[in-house]
């Protein structure tokens, strides 16, 4: 009877517990990358430095399509690459728990941090010099505790590296190269 009881009592309380088979549909979008150049310096040969700083904008739409409440870990980590050694690295990362209520939509903005290239271009010599990092792309998880239960990113090798914790974590551990020289100074 007391068995009957707990079974009856732990069903009753489930219906407000987050679920542990997770139905939910999961989309990302990439918004226009949006850019900003600054001229630094020009000179009369036709000389001169820019800086060019991008931010990478994503649209995420996670819908539960269970009839119970749930709460999921978003995780998102916006990827670089350095111009100089052509290492990828994470240069913006975060996480938030997401509530979701039955049949329910919610719909996250997420925005990376500027990130910048220096060119010199000297026309005369037919030279140009670039420095600094690129945006590569993005990696979104969603996790129950350390189960990933979606994953998307920008490129099949980014999505192969984010369902790897350890391959993922490397990425986290790389500094990229604006990073570094400003850390030297």
């Amino acid at each position: 009877m007391k068995t009957i009881i707990a079974g009856l009592l732990m069903g009753l309380i489930a219906g407000s517990v987050p679920a542990q088979n997770h139905q939910i549909l999961f989309k990302v979008s990439r918004k226009p990358m949006e850019s900003a150049t600054k001229t630094n310096w020009q000179n009369r040969w036709g000389g001169s430095g820019k800086k060019v700083s991008k931010q990478m904008v994503l649209e995420i739409e996670i819908k539960n399509m269970a009839a119970s409440n749930d709460s999921v870990t978003l995780e998102w980590y916006f990827v670089a690459k350095s111009l100089d050694r052509k290492k990828l690295w994470v240069f913006d990362s975060g996480s938030s728990l997401v509530d979701l209520i039955p049949m329910g939509v919610v719909k996250l903005t997420k925005e990376s941090e500027d990130l910048s290239v220096r060119i010199a271009n000297f026309p005369m010599h037919s030279f140009t010099r670039k420095e600094g990092d690129k945006v590569e792309g993005y990696i979104v998880r969603i996790i129950d505790g350390v189960k990933i239960i979606a994953i998307d990113a920008s490129s099949q090798p980014l999505e192969e590296i984010g369902r790897n914790d350890a391959q993922l974590k490397e990425l986290i551990d790389e500094v990229g190269s604006a990073r570094s020289q400003w850390k030297r100074r």
